[in-house]
């Protein structure tokens, strides 16, 4: 489904938080699934995207009763960390496209993979988009024996890590891109 994009107006502070008034003027992508069936994920997401000179901003509230994440810095291995991802492919026709993956200790990764299937994950991983990201935590972060609310991360992605592809979209231009979550719930 087609989803608008639209400009931040004001500043956007990264600190976790989706308070300023721009994110509230953002579409939002609601309706995730369970990966591989159209059921409806047992927890929501919402996750919206915003646009400045700048930055592509990226921002998520997950409701989460059990928050889970081990690893802290860019680029470190977190498989098994709940994290949220945004994909990016600016062009349908050529396979060139951009993975960004937030974790809820604030962990980050980006790829810019030249096409599906060509290496391991770790040949693209030497791609340094930028990106920076804030988390904010409703819960106690691994701690499975108690009850969390969710958590909600805010991401802003310079233009130029888009450079590969062309550089940033112009006002009408299509980009295809996905949003995925994995939770790792007990």
């Amino acid at each position: 489904n087609p989803y608008t994009c639209r400009r931040a107006e004001g500043r956007i502070s990264l600190d976790g938080k989706l308070d300023e008034a721009a994110w509230r003027q953002a579409d939002i992508l609601t309706g995730f699934l369970v990966a591989g069936e159209k059921t409806p994920a047992t927890f929501q997401t919402i996750a919206r995207l915003l646009w400045n000179d700048r930055f592509l901003y990226f921002g998520a509230e997950l409701e989460d009763t059990d928050i889970y994440g081990l690893h802290t810095g860019h680029d470190s291995p977190f498989g098994g960390d709940d994290v949220i991802e945004l994909f990016v492919k600016p062009d349908r026709q050529k396979p060139p496209y951009w993975e960004f993956h937030v974790t809820p200790r604030g962990a980050t990764r980006d790829y810019f993979y030249a096409r599906r299937g060509a290496g391991p994950n770790e040949r693209w991983m030497v791609y340094d988009s930028g990106l920076r990201a804030a988390v904010t935590v409703d819960g106690t972060l691994n701690h499975w024996e108690d009850r969390d609310k969710g958590w909600t991360v805010e991401a802003a992605l310079p233009w130029n890590a888009f450079e590969k592809m062309g550089g940033r979209p112009r006002a009408g231009d299509r980009w295809p891109f996905m949003a995925s979550r994995y939770d790792y719930s007990v």
